[in-house]
């Protein structure tokens, strides 16, 4: 299923300077915690996206963000399995259609979760997930709308965004209410694992998403989120 090139953040490496999916294969030795030093992102410019949430039975549709996914069909969102392993899908909700993950938009409970059978939470390796919905998402074309799955490899150096709404420092607790976005570029295997970046060819396998930016990157609760290359993640 799914043969084209998916991009999340849970299968990434970064590298920060002041200078500077088929669903694929993929290690990771290092996972980043933040969307670090990101700017506002509008719902209307990432329709894909939506927020990955542990139901609160004390409150009628609210629930707590633990991670994200994007819209592959009006049933199924991608994640990274790092996101949902260990939870029950009864747990889980969506909120898809909104900037803020606490309010608006649609929310739908989570019917399935179906896990690579090859992750490892120890190395990240296969760290990707599907969640079936209970009930279908609306598609707008404008808000909420399936996402555009590539099928090339970026150009090693080309110019990307993630997005989330995970933590905008490292380390801090209360995390973002707003969708973020950050600008990074792709490296390739190569450039990634040269002299200057320092990352081995042991720890990056096909389907590893290396990437570099300036003084920002993606940050806590950003797993699952989307790297977007040319409009295509």
């Amino acid at each position: 299923m799914l043969k084209a090139f998916v991009l999340l953040i849970g299968s990434i490496c970064l590298y920060v300077g002041a200078t500077s999916t088929g669903i694929p294969d993929g290690s990771v030795p290092f996972v980043p915690k933040c969307l670090n030093g990101g700017r506002y992102a509008a719902i209307e410019d990432f329709p894909f996206e939506v927020s990955i949430q542990l139901i609160d039975l004390a409150a009628t549709n609210r629930g707590t963000h633990i991670g994200s996914g994007v819209i592959y069909n009006k049933y199924v969102i991608l994640t990274a399995a790092s996101v949902v392993v260990g939870r029950a899908a009864s747990n889980l909700q969506i909120r898809a259609g909104s900037t803020c993950h606490k309010t608006g938009g649609q929310l739908i409970k989570v019917a399935v979760i179906k896990i690579h059978d090859c992750f490892d939470a120890v190395t990240l390796r296969h760290d990707i997930a599907l969640l079936k919905l209970k009930s279908p998402l609306v598609l707008d074309g404008h808000r909420v709308s399936r996402a555009h799955i590539g099928k090339l490899e970026p150009s090693n150096n080309e110019t990307g965004r993630v997005v989330g709404y995970g933590s905008s420092m490292d380390g801090l607790a209360l995390y973002n209410t707003d969708l973020r976005q950050a600008t990074i570029r792709y490296l390739n295997l190569k450039a990634c694992t040269s002299s200057f970046y320092g990352y081995t060819n042991d720890g990056l396998k096909i389907g590893v998403f290396c990437g570099r930016a300036r003084n920002q990157d993606s940050c806590q609760m950003d797993r699952g989120s989307p790297a977007m290359f040319q409009g295509s993640l």
